[in-house]
């Protein structure tokens, strides 16, 4: 069902599951980025003043956003998810 909703959405010539493991392991493989954190608020959005951080991929930025307790969890949930794939 998933591949076909993937399908659905243009995604025709694309693996769900391979989509899924991608983005799983883009989490796992993400850095544990130590606080405290700057942030600058030069329009609507809050961006990080430290560069190397506002430049990191959004599911990664949001990682540091929940902290890294609830980063871990996460992460632990995902690898075993991951395992049952």
């Amino acid at each position: 069902m998933f591949q076909q909703a993937y399908a659905e959405i243009g995604y025709r010539n694309v693996d769900f599951d391979d989509t899924l493991r991608s983005a799983i392991n883009i989490v796992l493989r993400s850095p544990n980025v130590e606080g405290p954190y700057q942030l600058v608020k030069p329009s609507v959005m809050f961006l990080y003043a430290d560069a190397n951080i506002e430049n990191m991929a959004e599911v990664q930025k949001q990682l540091i956003r929940i902290g890294p307790e609830n980063t871990e969890k996460l992460k632990e949930k995902l690898r075993l998810f991951s395992e049952q794939l």
